[in-house]
């Protein structure tokens, strides 16, 4: 270690006795591993979710093979307005 002004300043690398006590308990990277995991997995739940009908309560018709809404000139019943077609 180095004195700087007074105080101590460690090393990046750590003090010995630290070293050795993260090679005895290496318990900190099962944790992390562990967290990773699960994340991965959450983001693959929630990516079926979204992409595909896993999401849909059973019996509901399939969105993709429904169909098409037909056109209509209102929204919610209520009538919309077209200006009347010129003749040429």
């Amino acid at each position: 270690m180095s004195h700087f002004g007074g105080m101590r300043l460690q090393s990046a690398v750590g003090r010995l006795e630290n070293i050795i006590a993260r090679n005895r308990n290496p318990s900190g990277r099962r944790d992390r591993y562990a967290l990773g995991l699960l994340g991965v997995v959450l983001v693959v739940v929630v990516g079926m979710l979204i992409f595909t009908g896993l999401a849909l309560p059973p019996g509901t018709p399939d969105p993709a093979t429904a169909e098409p809404a037909k056109p209509d000139d209102s929204v919610r019943g209520i009538k919309l307005y077209r200006p009347p077609q010129q003749k040429p």
